[in-house]
């Protein structure tokens, strides 16, 4: 009796061990999977009762103040400008709070503007630049590297807001071609919200000036805002593939290529026939590489200018490399 209890002993331990190694495996394993699907949500953002939380872990800034303005109402002008990628947590703080977190290094004015209900809903507006020290976005405390940039650029975007509110179409219309991108792109979106027709007429009508800034600044706003119909921006795009400044021709080809379209390309066919040759250099290098271009760069085989020709060729050959 003894020695079967003593077998039984021994038996129980050696049952045990592998059921007590498998259920430590098993939670092992689901404490693994919690923490891996953790790490697999690089963003996380809560709007909750006027607090704002954000967990970003090498995450776009672009992308997560795009999620904040979709939960808060923000609206943001000139997220394009944001390249980096940030790591950040913090959590319960105020909208204002939250963006002078995220943007501690960024140049940039917190505004506000009154919603039809006559709400105030807050606008942030990042100007080009990076700072070298922590910013407060306000106004009274600024980099010595850029002195006037924030300052300046929020006056004159809460003069467009003002504007808006006093139905002063005319100080819309002489800001579409302020020297600053972002005030100009602010104008024309609040001037096309007002009156659509009138803002694009206007910079139409900047496509014929006599200055080839205001031309380019005109052309690009009517690109690249989506406020214009595609037809009349691809019009104002071939017509400006005739301009007698290469800055102004060189955007058109550029922008005709990023559309991509058939019509686009229909269009741009006309710059394999200006008058320059450097011009027509340059437009093969644009449609170089891109599938819809290939067309074009056989085209150019034909062409009178023997650079032009070479070239084309050139990049005939090395995409046909590349395809082997």
């Amino acid at each position: 009796m003894c020695v079967q209890s003593k077998q039984t002993s021994k038996r129980f331990p050696i049952r045990s061990v592998p059921g007590k190694r498998l259920i430590f495996a098993v939670l092992s394993c689901l404490l693994f999977l919690a923490s891996f699907g953790s790490a697999q949500e690089p963003l996380k953002v809560e709007w909750m009762e006027g607090r704002l939380s954000v967990t970003a872990e090498e995450t776009p800034l672009a992308q997560v103040l795009q999620e904040v303005a979709r939960q808060t109402g923000l609206e943001a002008r000139g997220l394009e400008r944001l390249q980096e990628k940030v790591s950040v947590r913090f959590s319960s703080l105020s909208l204002r709070e939250g963006l002078q977190k995220l943007l501690a290094y960024v140049n940039y004015v917190i505004l506000e503007k009154k919603s039809f209900q006559g709400d105030a809903q807050p606008v942030l507006v990042l100007a080009s630049g990076r700072r070298t020290t922590p910013s407060t976005g306000e106004r009274g405390e600024k980099p010595e590297e850029d002195p006037v940039v924030e300052e300046d650029q929020g006056r004159r975007l809460a003069a467009l807001y003002a504007s808006v509110q006093q139905g002063d179409s005319e100080a819309l219309q002489k800001a579409l071609f302020d020297r600053d991108q972002v005030v100009q792109a602010t104008a024309y979106e609040l001037l096309a919200k007002q009156d659509p027709e009138k803002a694009v007429a206007v910079l139409l009508e900047a496509t014929k000036s006599d200055q080839p800034g205001t031309r380019l600044q005109a052309l690009q706003l009517l690109d690249q805002s989506g406020q214009a119909e595609a037809r009349v921006a691809l019009s104002a795009l071939d017509s400006a593939l005739g301009d007698e400044d290469v800055t102004v021709k060189g955007y058109a080809a550029q922008a005709l290529v990023e559309r991509g379209t058939p019509e686009a390309m229909v269009h741009l066919y006309r710059a394999l026939h200006d008058p320059d040759p450097s011009f027509r250099m340059m437009v093969v290098e644009v449609v170089a590489g891109k599938e819809q271009g290939r067309e074009m760069l056989q085209a150019a085989l034909r062409d009178d200018n023997e650079a032009v020709r070479s070239m084309a060729a050139f990049w005939l050959e090395r995409a046909s490399a590349e395809r082997r």
